[in-house]
């Protein structure tokens, strides 16, 4: 599903910030593409089959192992956090982490810790600070995007210039905030050298 509504979502994005710009005539000339593929997911065999696998996934749960055991389930949804954020202090750390690959380790992260916030280990400052990265990140790669999809629709060249300044600053304010981010989340080394150390003894 995500793979099949991803252009969709993107077109939607789009077509408000050619309306936000004033380029009216731009954002009606995508409208009709737009209602195509909005009947192309409701009506897409995947969304079917996402619907019936919610009705099913409760009973299914429950059945689990997982699911007739709230502490292990904890024990689990932990793990899977500290992974997580292990997986985006590592990216942060380094300097040279494709920035398009970061967005979507910040994105889920953000997701995982939303879910289960009462079980996150990241404190309501780091956060904050995540979200405003993925804010940052996410409107640097519309315009990254945009900027991509100028070079096949000739109609958005005239947008060029402002999508290139807007995209520059964009990830700028990205990078301070990640920057930012890396000083707030929970550290993971000292974690690792700790169990170590009991291990050892």
């Amino acid at each position: 599903m995500g793979r099949l509504t991803t252009p969709t979502r993107d077109l939607e994005v789009l077509i408000a910030e050619l309306h936000q710009r004033g380029e009216h005539a731009l954002a009606q000339a995508r409208l009709p593409q737009l209602e195509v593929q909005h009947r192309q997911i409701v009506e897409a065999p995947q969304l079917t089959r996402l619907f019936n696998q919610l009705q099913q996934w409760p009973a299914a749960f429950q059945a689990s192992g997982l699911g007739g055991d709230s502490r292990k389930l904890k024990r689990t949804i932990r793990k899977a956090l500290d992974r997580q954020v292990g997986k985006l202090h590592k990216a942060l750390d380094d300097a040279d982490f494709d920035r398009h690959r970061l967005r979507i380790l910040v994105k889920r992260t953000r997701y995982l810790t939303d879910a289960f916030p009462s079980l996150s280990p990241l404190s309501s400052k780091a956060t904050k600070s995540l979200k405003k990265a993925q804010a940052a990140l996410g409107a640097w790669h519309d315009h990254y995007q945009w900027l991509l999809r100028s070079q096949q629709e000739s109609d958005l060249q005239v947008l060029e210039p402002a999508w290139e300044e807007a995209a520059e600053q964009e990830l700028a304010e990205a990078e301070t905030l990640l920057r930012k981010l890396a000083k707030v989340l929970p550290n993971h080394k000292k974690k690792r050298s700790g169990k170590k150390a009991k291990k050892r003894q």
